[in-house]
């Protein structure tokens, strides 16, 4: 009787220590600083903001639809726009339909990169999947797109291999916890549901200055 509760204390004491060691574990990898390489993303703001803003985003994820209709407008007026911010969002497609508003707005970027976000403002309007003849009804309004181009390019999904490798390197970053929308200050991950909660991660960096 002695040795089996001896060995049920041992085992539970190892199994306690696990539980620690793998919750140790997710608490630094959530506080360590990512190091990433955001070069050819659509970006907005400074190279020389001091805080770097990074956010992952399915553009059919209706919590990155959120994000993008109701937050990124702050973060530009209050962060992007005096200069101590610099916004880059990583496009993926791995939710069904995704890949069409994906390749529409990959496409514009391509051709004329401040384009990207008044067209994905556009999109966002819209709570239904939009259609390709939609899709290029809201290009018609910005300046500078071959519409042709575009229209051949969202038929052809054309960017599809782009969105694998943004896919693989989000993957890269998060690991199994995977997941969108994802936001990163200065490397660290953020909060995705208020703005409030962005603000005062970025305060903290901006008060390191």
């Amino acid at each position: 009787m002695e040795r089996k509760k001896t060995l049920l204390w041992g085992t539970l004491a190892i199994a306690f220590s696990l539980f620690c060691s793998a919750s140790l574990y997710q608490t630094v990898q959530r506080h360590t600083p990512i190091k990433m390489k955001i070069a050819g993303f659509p970006t907005l703001g400074l190279s020389s903001a001091p805080v770097q803003v990074v956010l992952i985003e399915d553009f059919q994820c209706k919590n990155c639809r959120a994000f993008s209709r109701k937050i990124l407008p702050k973060l530009q007026r209050q962060y992007v726009k005096e200069g101590k911010v610099r916004f880059t969002l990583v496009p993926v497609s791995f939710l069904s339909g995704s890949q069409w508003i994906a390749n529409a707005l990959l496409e514009v970027y391509h051709q004329n990169p401040k384009q990207f976000f008044p067209y994905l403002k556009e999109i966002l309007q819209y709570e239904s999947d939009l259609t390709v003849a939609e899709l290029i009804r809201l290009a018609r309004r910005l300046n500078g797109i071959d519409m042709g181009q575009l229209e051949r390019c969202i038929n052809n999904q054309c960017h599809n291999e782009e969105l694998q490798q943004n896919l693989a390197w989000a993957q890269g970053v998060m690991g199994h916890q995977f997941r969108t929308p994802a936001l990163y200050v200065n490397g660290t991950v953020g909060s995705t549901f208020s703005f409030e909660a962005i603000q005062y991660q970025i305060d903290l960096y901006l008060r390191k200055q």
